[in-house]
């Protein structure tokens, strides 16, 4: 299998040097990206996936929201071989994004380049190479326009049935969780939310998660950099069954 794998990425990334345009191509693992990943959390993700690997529903999809540079969402296609929909506002990280599913042939992920928040608007948004962007002020240097959607209407909208939703966003997690929460108790999806941004957001999206009926919560760390970095929760339907 490995043989095969590594043959069908020398192809694409044989692909992409065929274009005539120099480019550094750097190796995480089984991950290949033209972007060179500073922060590893997105990779830290496979140490804690046999938490809930077994409890992951067979034909339902993956929603990875603040998908970056897709280092996350490879991760999760890789173990657990669903359709996965990389969600990246920023456009800039989103042509990396775009870059790297083609070099790493995967096309079980789906890049969607769209804000998911708690309306159902137009918001403005860092537009940095780097996988730190955030809501911002419209007058902000440098801000990008981005049509935003609650997590409920873009569920709705693409007909998506959930069984693991991804929330890493470096703030406001608790506001995009909060924005589905018709969907997840439709659903009943994994949630894996980051709560790396702040300890106000760490208890804001424990608050949150607390009204979820019949969840298991766990609560995780993959890095020790200062007190919430690497924090991850983990929600876990009760009636899930995990060997």
């Amino acid at each position: 299998r490995d043989d095969v794998e590594s043959r069908g990425l020398g192809m694409c990334i044989r692909d992409s040097f065929n274009t005539g345009v120099k480019k550094l191509i750097y190796q995480y693992g089984r991950f290949f990206s033209t972007y060179k990943v500073n922060s590893l959390f997105g990779f830290y993700h496979h140490c804690f996936v046999d938490e809930f690997r077994k409890a992951f529903k067979i034909d339902s999809d993956i929603i990875d929201i603040g998908a970056g540079v897709g280092d996350t969402s490879f991760i999760l296609q890789h173990y657990l071989q669903a359709r996965t929909f990389a969600v990246e506002p920023s456009p800039r990280l989103f042509s990396v994004l775009e870059e790297n599913i083609s070099i790493n042939g995967h096309p079980n992920i789906i890049p969607i380049n769209h804000a998911i928040w708690d309306t159902n608007s137009v918001i403005s948004l860092s537009n940095k190479l780097n996988t730190l962007n955030c809501v911002v002020s419209a007058e902000e240097k440098g801000a990008v326009s981005v049509r935003a959607c609650t997590l409920d209407l873009f569920i709705r909208e693409k007909k998506l049935n959930p069984g693991l939703i991804k929330i890493m966003t470096n703030w406001g997690e608790s506001m995009i969780l909060k924005s589905g929460l018709a969907s997840i108790q439709k659903y009943r999806p994994i949630l894996l939310i980051s709560l790396s941004s702040s300890g106000k957001e760490l208890f804001a999206t424990l608050n949150i998660c607390s009204q979820l009926k019949d969840y298991n919560f766990k609560i995780t760390k993959c890095a020790e950099l200062h007190a919430t970095d690497g924090l991850f929760l983990i929600c876990i339907p009760s009636e899930s069954i995990l060997v």
